[in-house]
């Protein structure tokens, strides 16, 4: 784990904080599904716009990337932040105050906003740093990320990686303290797959289970037996997380067995 380097531009980063939360607020209120980050996509152009930035925004998607260049430079650096909100309700809590979430079923709990407001206040540091600058800077915003395949597939074909040498990216955790990051060789951050698995039986009364073929009571033994997949299928070396985040059957009458329940999970 190291602390952040001391230099110029990180102190005009420091002295740039308040700008940091004041954009990461704006975001959190206004939080927007994967393929929907309209405004958010806006804000993000207007802001690059105004520091004189190169800004492209593709035709047909909210993403976008802007360019900031030296002369006879030798290199181009990407560095990439995700827009996109989960699809959940966001409750009151701690510290949150006006800037809650100001839409149902939208919220910023995955970090995105933060990610969205430290790159454009870099992009304003870098800016205006160009006595450091020895590289052209490319500044990525990647829409629907919370949706595979998602909108990297899109940037990509638009043209985002295009003359790009090294591309940089970082994820907020909260268990890091402030001022420190997190860095490893070799894969870091765990690739992820959806799951939804339909159980199928036979409805009927409650008071006659040997008449239905329960898929509720079906559904239990296989959550059971998934999480053997990680304790005794797998390599105790190998990181592994499966978690069953959905399960839904049957209705709101007590005493009778439904035909089909749905597991969904990650």
């Amino acid at each position: 784990m190291l602390a952040a380097p001391m230099s110029p531009t990180a102190d005009l980063a420091r002295q740039l904080s308040p700008e940091i939360i004041r954009l990461r607020r704006d975001f959190h209120a206004h939080p927007e599904l994967s393929f929907h980050e309209s405004r958010t996509s806006d804000v993000v152009a207007g802001y690059l716009a105004e520091l004189g930035l190169e800004v492209v925004r593709p035709d047909g998607m909210t993403g976008l990337w802007a360019d900031l260049r030296v002369e006879d430079a030798a290199r181009t650096l990407l560095f990439r932040a995700d827009m996109d909100a989960l699809a959940m309700q966001e409750g009151p809590g701690p510290n949150k105050g006006a800037f809650l979430s100001t839409r149902d079923g939208a919220a910023h709990c995955c970090g995105h906003d933060a990610h969205m407001a430290m790159l454009l206040a870099a992009a304003r540091a870098l800016a205006l740093g160009e006595a450091e600058r020895r590289v052209n800077l490319r500044f990525l915003f990647q829409h629907a990320e919370e949706r595979p395949p998602g909108g990297a597939i899109q940037l990509i074909e638009a043209g985002c990686l295009e003359g790009v040498d090294e591309v940089y990216g970082l994820h907020v955790i909260p268990p890091i303290p402030s001022g420190l990051f997190d860095v490893m060789a070799g894969p870091f951050m765990a690739a992820a797959d959806n799951f939804t698995v339909d159980v199928v039986g036979r409805g009927g009364h409650a008071a006659m289970p040997h008449l239905v073929r329960d898929p509720i009571a079906a559904s239990a033994q296989v959550l059971s037996a998934l999480q053997q997949l990680v304790s005794r299928d797998a390599s105790p070396f190998e990181a592994l997380v499966l978690t069953v985040s959905s399960i839904r059957g049957g209705s709101d009458t007590h005493n009778v067995v439904a035909d089909r329940c749905t597991l969904k999970g990650t």
